[in-house]
């Protein structure tokens, strides 16, 4: 396994992350976590909540 070292695009943090998977995370395992959660929990939004 070849290790490389990727930024998160949300808090900019490095990571790192086998080169010969498939699919390359954009994302650290903190922030995919919390992405996760909030699409999970997307059908709970309400138009209201929403900005223009």
């Amino acid at each position: 396994m070849v290790m490389k070292t990727k930024t998160c695009r949300d808090c900019k943090k490095e990571f790192q992350q086998d080169s010969h998977e498939r699919f390359q995370r954009k994302f650290c395992k903190d922030c995919s976590a919390e992405r996760k959660k909030a699409y999970a929990n997307i059908h709970e939004v309400n138009i209201e909540d929403c900005d223009d």
